[in-house]
């Protein structure tokens, strides 16, 4: 369970999320090549890291959240132009908020959404990873966070 402190903080890092100031943070080579498309970035080696501090300045949440909070700044900065497909949207809004004040349109499916919403762009809708209610090509960018890992579960009792 989150604290009352991490959520605040939290929800204040999404709501002033900067494609700006991010991409000045996470301007060149920040990953290295490990084997063919398998890229890491060690901790130290992260823009989040302070080396002063010798912590991670992302003051929220549990280590793997912390990553996955760098990785959201890292990719999602710089989207204009961009139609952005997000699978399994949930309540976390970093890359949703991102992907829109960069210029990029973002999109949202997810199972826990009323199915009687019509499928539209730029909005959140129904739909899984097996089931999008898209044409192909319709994105140029797909993406899921801490979500992968369910989309071969059933959902609601369909088949994944």
């Amino acid at each position: 369970m989150h604290s009352k402190k991490g959520s605040i903080l939290k929800r204040w890092h999404s709501l002033t999320a900067s494609p700006v100031r991010f991409r000045e943070k996470w301007a060149g080579e920040y990953r290295k090549l490990e084997s063919p498309g398998l890229y890491h970035v060690r901790c130290r080696e992260c823009r989040s890291y302070d080396p002063v501090k010798q912590v991670c300045s992302i003051g929220f949440g549990t280590p793997l959240r912390k990553c996955v909070v760098s990785s959201i700044e890292a990719h999602f900065n710089d989207c204009n132009g961009k139609q952005v497909l997000e699978i399994g949207f949930g309540r976390f809004m970093l890359a949703r908020n991102l992907i829109r004040r960069s210029g990029g349109t973002w999109t949202g499916i997810e199972p826990k959404v009323d199915k009687s919403i019509p499928s539209r762009i730029g909005k959140g809708c129904y739909g899984t990873a097996s089931d999008i209610p898209f044409a192909d090509d319709t994105f140029d960018m797909a993406f899921g966070i801490q979500s992968i890992e369910h989309w071969g579960q059933k959902v609601y009792g369909g088949t994944p």
